[in-house]
């Protein structure tokens, strides 16, 4: 990392950001060339490793790509504000993001509600949802496994 004052390793710092935000950029490149998916996730710590689930159609690109496990690179940011200056060049942004790299795999079907529970969580703070079968047949669960990120905060 260039600015090395800016990288968050607090590793309770960088939970609770990953924990808090809703949305991850999920980028790969398949047959069909380099994509960027911006998804609705949830994080969850397993056996010591973080994993960001995200759901999608059973058909479709992500669907079909992810039929086997697969590398991936994300980005997540937080929420920023516009820092104003004198002349344009003292403009900046602050902002809160985390950068990293994972492979994708579906989430097994056996643990589909678990971890769909972890995403309906973390976008909506509720717990105990009721799932229609129906369109739970219809839905497919993805992990991304993290293997490394790194977080970097610019200040207001």
């Amino acid at each position: 990392m260039r600015r090395s004052k800016r990288e968050i390793t607090d590793s309770s710092e960088i939970s609770l950001f990953l924990r808090h935000e809703k949305v991850l950029h999920l980028g790969f490149q398949d047959a069909l060339g380099m994509c960027i998916f911006p998804l609705n996730y949830g994080a969850i710590q397993e056996g010591g490793k973080w994993y960001l689930v995200f759901h999608g159609a059973i058909a479709g690109r992500k669907a079909e790509f992810f039929t086997e496990p697969r590398q991936v690179c994300f980005e997540i940011e937080g929420e920023g504000q516009l820092l104003t200056g004198p002349v344009a060049c003292s403009y900046s942004y602050a902002y809160t993001s985390v950068m990293g790299n994972g492979m994708v795999s579906a989430a097994p079907e056996e643990k589909k509600e678990h971890y769909l529970a972890v995403l309906m969580k973390q976008l909506t703070g509720k717990e105990n949802f009721a799932y229609d079968k129906t369109i739970l047949g219809q839905t497919k669960l993805f992990l991304l496994c993290v293997e490394s990120l790194t977080c970097k905060r610019r200040e207001r």
